[in-house]
């Protein structure tokens, strides 16, 4: 999959990129860069010849404790504004193609147009893309995030009402950065597939990520550990 990436939105050029390629990322504001700071899809009905010819995305939410899963296709019922909870999406091609993401929670924004459908992924933390081009490290911090937060579910026997509430009430950036510290513990004191012979690769990845936030944003006294915010 091929994204097209832009500094700054342009709504001069949005019917340009939705005819070009269906999807567009906003660059990071962290240098180096961490994921993207927001992403644009344009649904179309049918499929075309675009670099990524998108159809469809699964989302998910945290509502009335509830974590359920909703798609967005063009001209869906759905406009305006709601919450997207921390966790996996998915974006569909017409094709049997796809590509997942990752997001910390944020907003989802749809709006329809003759010609596609607008919907937009913001969030106060980074979103990630995951696809082939995606550096296999990435991948690696990411997996392990996930199976961290797996087994820290499974360990505190969380109920699912109580876990879609955790859910729904952490600010995302917040979530991001008690993941940054999960993984920098897990760098150091985590499972096998962390200690590799990539290892030291791991471990400037995870400090470079660190060191970005710091330099951007500050670093907050005290940041909470994932597991208690979940």
């Amino acid at each position: 999959m091929l994204l097209v990436e832009v500094q700054t939105p342009n709504k001069a050029s949005e019917p340009e990129i939705a005819a070009r390629t269906g999807v567009s990322a906003h660059r990071s504001r962290y240098t180096p860069p961490i994921g993207y700071a927001k992403l644009d899809l344009y649904l179309t009905s049918s499929a075309t010849r675009r670099l990524f010819d998108s159809r469809s995305v699964r989302l998910q939410s945290a509502t009335n404790d509830v974590v359920q899963s909703f798609t967005v296709s063009y001209g869906s019922a759905l406009r305006g504004s709601r919450p997207i909870c921390a966790g996996l999406f998915t974006v569909y091609a017409h094709n049997t193609d796809y590509w997942e993401g990752l997001t910390f929670g944020g907003t989802v924004t749809i709006a329809t147009h003759h010609p596609y459908t607008h919907v937009e992924i913001a969030s106060p933390a980074p979103v990630f893309v995951l696809n082939g081009n995606t550096d296999p490290v990435q991948h690696l911090l990411i997996d392990e995030l996930l199976a961290f937060v797996a087994r820290h579910r499974s360990e505190r026997h969380r109920s699912d009402s109580e876990y879609a509430r955790h859910l729904a009430e952490t600010e995302p950036y917040l979530f991001f950065l008690s993941a940054l510290i999960t993984l920098d513990e897990l760098v150091k004191h985590g499972p096998p597939s962390m200690g590799s012979n990539r290892h030291p690769e791991v471990k400037r990845v995870v400090q470079r990520m660190i060191e970005s936030v710091r330099q951007t944003d500050g670093w907050p006294a005290a940041v909470p550990q994932l597991g208690d915010l979940l």
